[in-house]
């Protein structure tokens, strides 16, 4: 197991503290900016292909900021300041920071796991009275196996009622009803305009990140 750290965090605390020294706080989240223009614009990427980016490009980004952490500008900053407290966390958790440069299947942040966590946030006041610590228990599984059907854009309910009915049956085996697993043999169930309307996003977001490199 290997630990790894929020870009968006780490990028979320210079920001919040920008007003206080815009002139310090240019330089960080400009180049933290360009880290993620390189992951937009390789998101659709093969895994290898990202890899080889991140190791040529996001690499050379993170240098640079590595070489202001430790210079003059960085250290002038106070500590006690939000800005120097936004500045020793990255300091801190550098390499962490630095891991998902090294496998194109990393992701930059955690953004996506607390999207679907903010499900379970949301509805935690109506399980308080889920009755027994058992019980609870089979509510995560339940939920787990509805947010991995979602994310594999599956029709949840379809996706269930043949997985319960599986299960009391005992007609399939446990790790042939994960939802990557049986989506294979369930084509009519995965919902396309899901992954069409990521797409959307993504080619958006491919078009902002164009406009902003021709405007520099």
């Amino acid at each position: 197991m290997i630990r790894m750290a929020c870009w968006a965090h780490a990028r979320c605390k210079i920001f919040e503290a920008k007003d206080n020294d815009r002139t310090a706080s240019a330089l960080p989240l400009a180049l933290i900016g360009q880290l993620y223009d390189i992951e937009r614009l390789a998101m659709d990427w093969p895994n290898e292909k990202r890899t080889a980016i991140r190791q040529s490009d996001s690499r050379l980004i993170l240098d640079r900021l590595r070489s202001w952490l430790d210079g003059a500008v960085a250290k002038s900053i106070l500590p006690a300041s939000k800005l120097g407290q936004a500045v020793q966390y990255i300091r801190n958790h550098w390499d962490a920071l630095c891991v998902y440069t090294n496998d194109g299947r990393l992701p930059v942040d955690n953004n996506w796991v607390e999207r679907l966590m903010k499900r379970i946030a949301i509805g935690r006041k109506n399980w308080l009275f889920v009755g027994s610590v058992r019980a609870s228990m089979r509510n995560a599984n339940i939920m787990t196996l509805v947010a991995s059907a979602h994310r594999h854009d599956l029709d949840v309910h379809m996706y269930l009622v043949d997985v319960i009915t599986h299960l009391n049956r005992g007609t399939a085996k446990p790790e042939q009803l994960l939802p990557d697993v049986w989506k294979v043999s369930q084509p009519e169930a995965i919902r396309s305009y899901r992954e069409e309307k990521r797409g959307d996003k993504a080619e958006l977001a491919r078009l902002r990140t164009a406009s902003r490199v021709s405007q520099t």
